[in-house]
C-alpha cells in the first residue's frame, strides 16, 4: 500500500555529484529520530507521484537526488536513463550539497565497475546527451567537452562530470538558495562537528545515533546488503578513501583532469572558506525559485 508524502515544508534534499558521499549522508541522517530519508530507488518516484512504498514518513523527510543535483532551480528536470523525472519538485527547501575532492571522485568512478566503469556506463553518455540536447549545457561546456573528446581520457571526462555538477552549487550560492555545502573530507574526519552543523542547518537537535549508522537498520538495500552505488551500510564513517586518487590517477591523468576541474575547484574553495561553522536554519521559501526559461532543444528528451 502506498503512503502519501508529508507536506512539502517538511522536505529537504541530499545532493551533489555522484561518488561524493550522498549515500553515506542518507544512511547517517535516517538514524535521527526526527528524520526519514529516501535513497534513489524511492526518491525520484516519490517526488513525481507524491507517494512512496516505504514506511510511513514522519518528521523531516530527506530525498537523496544526485542525478538532479544541478537542476534544483530549473523548471524542467531530466537525466538520461531516469524515466519520469519529477518536475517542479524543489520549492526553496533546505538542501545539503556534498562536495568532494574531484580527484577522489574520479578515482571512485573508475573503481565502480561492472562490464564497464561508471564513467563509461553513465558519465560519458550523460555528457554526450546533454551536449546534443541541452543548449544551456552545450554553450557552457562545449570547450571542455571538446578537450575531453580530443584527449579520449576517462579521468578527463570524470573531471567534466564533477565540474558541471559542482558548478551548480556556485549558482545556488549566488542566488541565495538555502543550500548548505558539506565537504566529504570534513564529514569523515570530524563527523561529530559536521553533523552538529548539519543538524543546526536542518533545525533538529543533534543525536548520538548519527555516529553509529552501522548499528541501525536501513531500507533500500539490494540482496547483497549494499545500497545504490555499492555503499556498505555496515561500514562506519572513516577517512580511508580520502586520497585514494594516488593509487588510480597518473601524473598525466591529473594534469588533464585539472585542466577541466581546476577553475571550478578554485571557486568552490573560496565558497567553502566562507561557509560559517554555524548557520541558522533559513526560513523555507513560500514559493519555488523563479523559473528560468527552458533552453532544451528537445523538450521531450
Amino acid at each position: 500500500m502506498a503512503n502519501a508524502l508529508p507536506d512539502e515544508s517538511n522536505w529537504f534534499f541530499i545532493t551533489g555529484c555522484q561518488r561524493s558521499g550522498t549515500t553515506m549522508m542518507r544512511l547517517v541522517l535516517e538514524c535521527h529520530s526526527g528524520i526519514t530519508c529516501f535513497d534513489e530507488t524511492r526518491s525520484y518516484r516519490a517526488l513525481t507521484t507524491r507517494e512512496h512504498d516505504g514506511p510511513a514518513a514522519t518528521g523531516l523527510v530527506g530525498f537523496k537526488i544526485p542525478r538532479l543535483a544541478e537542476q534544483l532551480d530549473q523548471p524542467h528536470a531530466f537525466d538520461l536513463g531516469l524515466d519520469n523525472a519529477p518536475q517542479g519538485f524543489y520549492r526553496g527547501q533546505n538542501a545539503l550539497f556534498l562536495v568532494r575532492d574531484y580527484r577522489d571522485v574520479v578515482a571512485s568512478m573508475l573503481k565502480l565497475k561492472g562490464a564497464k566503469t561508471w564513467l563509461e556506463q553513465w558519465a560519458i553518455p550523460i555528457l554526450q546527451h546533454k551536449m546534443a540536447n541541452e543548449l544551456r549545457f552545450a554553450n557552457r561546456w562545449k570547450d571542455e567537452m571538446a578537450l575531453c573528446e580530443r584527449a579520449g581520457s576517462l579521468p578527463m571526462f570524470g573531471a567534466l562530470y564533477w565540474a558541471y555538477k559542482n558548478d551548480a552549487l556556485l549558482r545556488y550560492a549566488r542566488r541565495g538558495l538555502p543550500v548548505l555545502p558539506v565537504q566529504y573530507e570534513a564529514l569523515v574526519t570530524d563527523p561529530r562537528g559536521e553533523l552538529e552543523r548539519i543538524c543546526r542547518f536542518l533545525g533538529v537537535p543533534f543525536e548520538e545515533a548519527l555516529l553509529d549508522h552501522p548499528g541501525h537498520a536501513h531500507g533500500e538495500l539490494f540482496a547483497s546488503g549494499l545500497t545504490v552505488g555499492n555503499t556498505d551500510p555496515r561500514r562506519k564513517i572513516d577517512a580511508a578513501s580520502v586520497g585514494q586518487w594516488k593509487e588510480w590517477l597518473s601524473p598525466e591523468d591529473l594534469r588533464m583532469a585539472s585542466a577541466i576541474a581546476g577553475p571550478i575547484e578554485s571557486r568552490l574553495a573560496r565558497l567553502l572558506r566562507g561557509t560559517p561553522a554555524t548557520r541558522p536554519m533559513p526560513t523555507p521559501a513560500a514559493t519555488r525559485p523563479q523559473e528560468q526559461p527552458s533552453t532544451r532543444t528537445n523538450p521531450e528528451a
